[in-house]
């Protein structure tokens, strides 16, 4: 019955945090009705080019679900999938499909690459397994409830979390369960799960609770454990402080970002906390020029310097517009929006120096990137390749 209970809950926040999750904030001082309009757009005059180099429909998309279904590059290739398990591997350079398979499963979270395979979790608790070769299913695994975020893998082991903040360690070979932990909810949360890092024989996973923990990733024992952000306020939904970004590791140090909460600097030996400032986000990080980028839960791209702290720069004309997490491309970084929109912004000041229009269906996928170009997975499905013309 106390199962039952919460998932009950779950479905309610589901429903009540919707739009939440999609980047608007709680703590709007405006009228209900106007304070989570999007931001109209300005006009801009594009200082840079930036042209379409190719284009490949992935199946249905995420049809009426709202996943967030990053494509990953391995190699020369690049791996992207559908919520129905259309998973396709294509020539990165050239977009020309060199497989595709049907597995008809519900996938809901991925897709990562890596070491020979591709992983993809699905909404009925599976994290399946594909050969990158051929696509063929390596193996599958039975998890506790639905993943929504894309496993990780070192090549020994495959970790993955599931939504009621249980974190598995799998053999990468056979999928068997090597490990598993299993997290305190609260009652009241954002749908949707951060993937874990795997940093030398460490799997870190942040939680819904507003911690982040550590642990020995062939054995799951826990190594250390971090508070990102306490619960406030008068009721759960000012409490909820979930880690859903997924966190960034860069140059010896971990970067992690809550709802409602912080943004910190950790060690990954302690989890001692190097450095935090206020911070709200569900979505991911990225970092470029000595900076961590950030979309936060009001659609405001922040540059934070990596050593102090500080704000660099703010851009806040993407107030309410639903923002992708940001993705550094060359001098620029990038986020998409609600409307299909992908905007360049200047890494050194913040600026937009262009804007173009991918697909009318909106982005809500993080922008990829090999460094050259930008890969953008629409909501219909569109694939888009975008390269900056010099």
């Amino acid at each position: 019955m106390k199962q039952n209970s919460h998932t009950f809950l779950k479905l309610v926040s589901t429903v009540a945090l919707f739009a939440l999750v999609s980047g608007c904030s709680l703590f709007d001082s405006d009228d209900s009705d106007t304070a989570l309009e999007p931001k109209p757009l300005t006009d801009i005059e594009n200082s840079i080019k930036v042209r379409e180099v190719w284009n490949h429909q992935v199946g249905d998309g995420y049809d009426d679900k709202y996943y967030k279904l990053t494509p990953a590059i391995d190699g020369n290739r690049i791996f992207a999938s559908d919520v129905h398990g259309e998973v396709v591997a294509l020539d990165r350079d050239s977009g020309k499909e060199l497989w595709e398979v049907e597995l008809e499963l519900p996938v809901s979270g991925g897709v990562t690459a890596g070491f020979g395979k591709v992983l993809l979790g699905t909404e009925t608790g599976e994290v399946v397994a594909l050969n990158q070769d051929d696509g063929k299913v390596a193996w599958k695994a039975q998890l506790t409830s639905e993943v929504l975020a894309a496993p990780q893998t070192d090549g020994q082991v495959v970790i993955a979390r599931s939504i009621d903040d249980k974190l598995v360690g799998l053999d990468a070979e056979t999928g068997e369960r090597l490990w598993i932990y299993e997290g305190n909810p609260p009652v009241l949360t954002l749908r949707g799960t951060s993937s874990p890092l795997l940093i030398k024989g460490l799997a870190v996973s942040g939680f819904s609770d507003g911690k982040m923990k550590a642990f020995a990733a062939d054995k799951g024992i826990q190594v250390w454990e971090q508070r990102v952000a306490v619960p406030q306020g008068r009721n759960e939904l000012e409490r909820i402080v979930d880690i859903d970004a997924t966190p960034l590791f860069h140059e010896g140090v971990i970067y992690a970002v809550s709802y409602q909460g912080q943004l910190v600097a950790l060690d990954p030996r302690s989890g001692e906390v190097l450095w935090q400032r206020k911070a709200s986000s569900a979505e991911g990080l990225a970092q470029g020029f000595g900076n961590i980028y950030l979309s936060d839960s009001q659609s405001y791209v922040t540059a934070v310097d990596l050593n102090s702290s500080s704000t660099l720069w703010q851009q806040q004309d993407l107030e309410n517009r639903k923002i992708t997490a940001p993705t550094p491309i060359s001098n620029y970084v990038v986020v998409g929006d609600f409307e299909g929109y992908i905007h360049y912004i200047s890494q050194l000041e913040g600026q937009f120096v262009a804007r173009v229009k991918v697909d009318s269906s909106g982005i809500r996928t993080q922008p990829v990137t090999d460094g050259v170009f930008v890969y953008v997975y629409s909501n219909d499905g569109d694939l888009t390749a975008l390269e900056i013309v010099k």
